[in-house]
This record gives C-alpha cells, structure tokens and sequence, in this order.
C-alpha cells in the first residue's frame, strides 16, 4: 500500500516537473470554485465548535 502511494507520487511530480505553474494554477482553480457562506451561516446561533482551546482546562 505505501509502494503504491510512492509510485503515484513519484509519477505525479515526474508528469509535471516540466510545469511547475500547473500546481498553483490548479489550486487558483479550485479557490476560485468554492463559494462563501452567507452572513446567515456565519453568524447562526446554532452551537459552533470552537477553533482554539482553553489553557488551564
């Protein structure tokens, strides 16, 4: 399983060692297809978890 996970890796960046734009190209692609959420899913009063942690807890 790991063999295969190396020799897609390696085939990947073999492909495309010649376009190094391609892989940053492909990320704008992607950024550029997600939509936003609306004020309304932002700021719902529905229980939201908590991205940072308390110290001391």
């Amino acid at each position: 399983m790991a063999a295969d996970a190396a020799i897609n890796e390696f085939t990947f960046r073999l492909n495309r060692r010649f376009y190094p734009f391609n892989a940053f190209r492909s990320l704008l692609g992607i950024a550029g297809d997600a939509t936003a959420p609306a004020y309304a899913e932002l700021y719902a009063e529905k229980s939201r978890p908590t991205t940072f942690s308390r110290l001391g807890s």
